[in-house]
């Protein structure tokens, strides 16, 4: 079996693939899974034809196959998965294009990198290309670097328009925080949201509707850390992407996010038993969600002093519409009577750009 002496995917500075792409430079990002499900290596490389900077995303065979195999799997499914997981996400970044969508990072190339694995001999290592972004919302907010409410409501704007894209093609992003949203030049007009490795496509099938938790848990709506699953597709998925919008908003100002800021005001003993084990709740979400929906006022309340009298009451009651622990529940009320999509974000674009306005534009005092 690959062990990391044998590992092709990780000793690839220097070559040029599929005769455009000059591969430069290897980035490092603290280990983390940036294809929800399987390893991969990240580099920086430029476009032979046109000197553009590009990120390449190249698939760790290697290793996964060995993390595969320390968990009891063989070999023939450990590629299976790979390959499923690698060509949905080929099939996301398609759709993206068929849609046109212009507040996600775009795929410029895609392929196969031919390599020796050991047990499998020749094979094809799978990459994607995508546009550079500067930098994230990540490292702009860390350390208090930002700190002026409309440029926080500006890139909000942004997301939000992002997410709803994103459901116009009937995908679901679900890992929607900081990292993941991205600037370029650091203009406000710039923001892509990044990393589709957990998301769902309602009409495509993938391993990843089977997550429970589609993200990290700190990052996750509190159904998912109970166990809770809605039935409804929508329910379930676009609902999270709401949820995380509006967990977003909140750590932008707040620097945690709001599952974080919910569970400090529920009692230990109603911690959900996926991250404290045996001491924590295990029963029906109903019977926790009132408890839930007394932390979110708990948390709106502690918020109130410390956001710009300009904005507080429209800050508090989108983030109370899109973080409401009850999935039904959350979206703006407005959308759940008639034909309405209950989980659009076209409200909640409206508001943010109305709140970036009576900051800093004419609206502003």
């Amino acid at each position: 079996m690959a062990d990391d002496s044998a590992n092709p995917a990780e000793e690839l500075i220097g070559q040029t693939i599929n005769s455009r792409w000059k591969i430069t430079e290897r980035k490092n990002l603290d280990g983390k899974d940036t294809t929800g499900g399987f390893f991969s290596v990240p580099y920086v490389v430029t476009d032979t034809t046109t000197g553009d900077v590009a990120f390449m995303k190249v698939v760790n065979l290697a290793k996964a196959l060995l993390i595969y195999q320390q968990q009891g799997v063989s070999t023939a499914e450990a590629l299976n998965r790979i390959t499923d997981n690698h060509l949905f996400e080929v099939d996301l970044a398609e759709a993206c294009k068929l849609y046109k969508l212009k507040k996600v990072v775009r795929v410029l190339d895609h392929g196969d990198i031919p390599a020796e694995i050991p047990l499998l001999g020749r094979v094809g290592i799978p990459y994607i290309v995508f546009e550079r972004a500067d930098c994230d919302a990540h490292s702009l907010l860390d350390g208090g670097k930002r700190t002026d409410f409309g440029w926080h409501m500006a890139t909000l704007h942004q997301v939000a328009v992002g997410i709803q894209e994103l459901h116009r093609a009937k995908i679901a992003h679900q890992d929607v925080k900081r990292s993941n949203v991205v600037f370029f030049d650091e203009q406000r007009d710039s923001v892509k949201l990044i990393d589709l490795g957990r998301a769902v496509k309602r009409d495509r099938p993938s391993r990843n509707d089977q997550r429970l938790v589609p993200c990290q848990p700190i990052n996750a709506p509190p159904e998912c850390l109970y166990g809770f699953a809605p039935a409804d597709w929508a329910e379930k998925h676009f609902a999270a992407d709401v949820y995380m919008l509006g967990s977003l908003a909140y750590s932008m100002f707040f620097d945690v996010s709001m599952t974080f800021a919910l569970l400090r005001e529920v009692p230990p003993t109603l911690h959900p038993a996926s991250l404290v084990g045996d001491s924590g709740f295990a029963g029906p979400y109903r019977d926790v969600l009132p408890v839930l929906q007394s932390a979110l006022a708990q948390v709106l309340a502690a918020a109130e002093q410390h956001i710009d009298k300009r904005i507080r009451e429209i800050y508090l009651s989108t983030l109370g519409f899109l973080c409401d622990p009850d999935p039904v529940r959350r979206g703006h009320p407005k959308n759940k009577t008639g034909f309405t999509d209950p989980y659009s974000c076209e409200r909640f674009i409206s508001a943010f750009r109305r709140m970036q306005l009576l900051m800093e534009g004419p609206l502003a005092a």
